[in-house]
């Protein structure tokens, strides 16, 4: 017998889309992967399965965003530093970059224990901004 869909997947997607063996695009993979699995087929499915899914998708774009952001930041810090002083160092001037592999780190966090508690048949509390319903 079959137990009954969890919404655990779309979180795996987050931690699976990581083990791809591109430096930076796996973050970002990772990201879409949550998004794509999230959001795919999820009419059909029950609670706690759509509400999970809907969650991990939520935390995929939400982190997809921050990532961009920080990456963004990084590039104008670079410039305006070089612009400043021919040799800046990396600190204070690499900390958007540290915040963005930071942030990978409470991704790994977040979505390990999400996958649990979805896998345990619970709802899932946390799913980053709520972006889709």
């Amino acid at each position: 017998m079959a137990s009954a869909p969890s919404g655990a997947e779309a979180w795996c997607a987050g931690l699976f889309g990581l083990l791809a063996p591109l430096p930076i695009l796996d973050v970002l993979l990772a990201m879409v992967a949550m998004i794509v699995v999230g959001l795919w087929n999820k009419k059909d499915l029950r609670e706690p399965a759509r509400t999970n899914r809907r969650l991990a998708a939520s935390w995929g774009l939400t982190l997809l965003l921050v990532e961009v952001a920080l990456v963004v930041i990084q590039i104008v810090v670079v410039s305006i530093a070089n612009d400043v002083d021919e040799s800046p160092s990396f600190i204070p001037w690499g900390a958007p970059i540290i915040m963005a592999l930071v942030m990978v780190g409470v991704h790994v966090l977040v979505c390990s224990v999400q996958t649990i508690r979805a896998y345990r048949g619970k709802t899932t509390r946390f799913g980053g901004i709520p972006f889709f319903r």
